[in-house]
């Protein structure tokens, strides 16, 4: 079974709790995705940044720098997954985390990550819908500024182009849906585990969010099982997001506006 696992998922989809899962009841160890997990000088001096809030221009062009050229393996996990060649990724499991995209709208409104500057000039969640926000080269969309929804839009399309590549080269993969995380982290690791190295019978389960907070895992499993994130979204919002949204393709990865 793989011993390298590689987690594809945009922001806000639960990639850092999946690859906790894997890695505390498996032999299978993750990919890197992230530039610290590139081991290099500038890659941890990066991880020191972020920690620190350091979200500069410098900083975002000095992620870009650890990651140009690098093949699908060591791809920044939020990357669209436009790759010509496969071959470092021969024998590994590959997972996409996806996310209801009204959800994970909202969830990039509240959570901006590198679009801070977006988010900051955006005084609520219509406005930010209105608003461009950049990409970096690590993204894999050629750095043009795009409005959430079309980012969303991208990402999946990607992901499901990468997967007939995928399926094509036999190479193996699994798409994990956010809301089946937050609900049953046990059913998903047991999705997964035929695909891990000598996963745990009885895995351990994340009890909270590694973003910290107070909420425990029967909050999220409240929450975005029975979605009441919907209330958090106002009528002129979800108007842009029916509009903006490609439903068709949300629908290839189990998605409807109404669901």
């Amino acid at each position: 079974m793989p011993r390298r696992v590689k987690i594809f998922g945009e922001r806000n989809t639960s990639t850092n709790a999946l690859r906790q899962l894997i890695e505390s009841n498996s032999a299978s160890r993750v990919l890197p995705s992230m530039a610290r997990d590139l081991r290099n000088p500038s890659g941890l001096l990066l991880h020191s940044m972020h920690r620190f809030g350091w979200g500069t221009h410098f900083v975002e062009r000095l992620a870009d720098r650890n990651f140009a050229g690098q093949p699908p393996a060591f791809a920044w996990k939020h990357a669209a997954t436009y790759f010509d060649d496969l071959s470092s990724l021969d024998g590994a499991l590959v997972v996409f985390c996806v996310r209801h995209p009204a959800s994970w709208l909202r969830a990039l409104y509240r959570s901006p990550y590198h679009v801070t500057a977006a988010r900051e000039a955006a005084p609520d969640l219509t406005a930010f819908l209105c608003t461009e926000v950049p990409t970096f080269r690590r993204e894999n969309l050629g750095g043009r500024p795009m409005h959430p929804a079309a980012l969303f839009n991208a990402k999946l399309t990607s992901y499901g182009d990468f997967m007939t590549q995928l399926d094509r080269a036999g190479i193996a993969h699994q798409t994990i849906l956010f809301e089946d995380f937050a609900v049953d982290q046990r059913a998903v690791f047991s999705r997964l585990a035929p695909f891990l190295h000598s996963p745990q019978e009885n895995p351990t389960l994340l009890e909270k969010s590694t973003k910290g907070g107070d909420e425990d895992a029967a909050y999220y499993a409240d929450f975005y099982g029975k979605a009441r994130w919907r209330d958090d979204i106002p009528d002129p919002a979800w108007e842009l997001i029916d509009r903006e949204i490609d439903w068709d393709l949300a629908a290839r990865f189990g998605y409807r506006r109404d669901v």
